[in-house]
């Protein structure tokens, strides 16, 4: 009697199971094994696990690569702008390591017409080696099939991931041209930006540091590679712009010499190929000067997103060899000029001496 309810447990157990696991590959919100069925809108809110089966199983022509500063594109947009069909490729603090693996992994999947890679000093100095171990997502990126366990059994996908589908498409209003947008919940004003920055109570020496500026060399080729191995691909090279108040506290801490080199070095080397045109917004008195853009030193509105999206469409704001020179001596004179004075706008006490 004990032999056949055990008998009986297990084997119910199992189909509990099995239903379980079915259901997550027919659904699959992580699009693991597939795109999204029975019209089902496509719900991305999960970056990290969701990007890598967006990149397998969607069906696209262009791909953008980016930090957070580059997650609240509208990919409509860009599609209207541009003729493309794209899908996003973020990473928050991204390597640019980690966006050369995205890249990869889209080649090997579609045929690539155009990139449009959002450019940061955290990119560029970052990691040599992806940063994906740094989170629990192998079982959601690999290949292999034995460790797709922690996908299938897994309760917030059943419970969570899975009726948000539904909801999203027949419920609750989903925007599938904004994946991953963060913009929604946050505040951008004078007073969110001031508020989280405080200026340094001291201007340091110039100073230079060899292993960031290794790896940004180093990075630099092996963007250069994937560039030289796809000429039929159109690349668009963004630096979005940072506001002025995180190149104050460059300016501060003597390390905006080094960004600035890396620059003129980064320009130099992409301009070299007929396929990349670089666009340049960090001097941008209108974007990078005006506060109320801002939630932080680092992430402007969605707005800005748009302004640049339709900038670079129209081709302007563009940085090239032969103008990069100029345009990074502005940019450290709107910065010299804030930190030397317009900065006692924003904060009374701050050192300007």
């Amino acid at each position: 009697m004990e032999q056949k309810f055990l008998r009986q447990f297990y084997i119910g157990l199992l189909a509990i199971l099995v239903v379980a696991a079915s259901i997550v590959i027919l659904f699959d919100p992580f699009y693991h094994y597939h795109d999204s069925v029975f019209g089902l809108k496509h719900v991305l809110e999960d970056r990290d696990y969701q990007v890598a089966g967006t990149i397998d199983h969607f069906t696209y022509d262009a791909i953008l690569l980016g930090t957070s500063t580059a997650e609240n594109n509208n990919l409509g947009q860009f599609r209207e702008n541009f003729g493309c069909e794209p899908i996003k490729a973020i990473r928050a603090g991204g390597s640019n390591a980690d966006f050369l693996t995205y890249l990869d992994r889209a080649y090997k999947k579609r045929q690539i017409r155009k990139v449009f890679y959002y450019i940061d000093y955290i990119a560029l100095e970052g990691d040599l080696k992806p940063t994906f171990d740094r989170m629990d997502t192998d079982f959601i990126t690999n290949a292999n099939p034995f460790d797709d366990v922690k996908y299938l059994l897994n309760k917030d996908i059943l419970l969570k991931n899975i009726p948000l589908q539904f909801v999203y498409t027949y419920g609750l209003s989903y925007d599938e041209d904004n994946p991953y947008s963060w913009y929604q919940s946050k505040t951008f004003s004078t007073a969110a930006i001031t508020g989280r920055y405080s200026p340094r109570e001291e201007f340091l020496s110039t100073t230079f540091n060899e292993t960031t500026y290794q790896n940004f060399t180093t990075n630099i080729g092996l963007l250069s590679e994937r560039i030289q191995k796809h000429p039929e691909t159109e690349y668009y090279v963004v630096f979005s712009p940072i506001s002025i108040l995180w190149w104050d506290e460059a300016y501060r801490a003597g390390e905006i010499d080094q960004k600035i080199r890396e620059t003129q070095e980064f320009v130099k080397a992409m301009d070299a190929f007929e396929n990349v045109k670089i666009y340049y917004f960090q001097n941008d008195r209108d974007l990078a000067a005006n506060l109320d853009h801002y939630m932080d030193s680092v992430h402007f509105s969605y707005e800005v997103n748009c302004e640049i999206c339709d900038r670079v469409a129209r081709d302007e704001n563009r940085i090239t060899a032969a103008n990069c020179e100029a345009l990074t001596q502005d940019l450290y004179q709107m910065v010299e000029e804030f930190s030397r004075g317009g900065i006692l706008e924003y904060y009374a006490d701050a050192l300007t001496q």
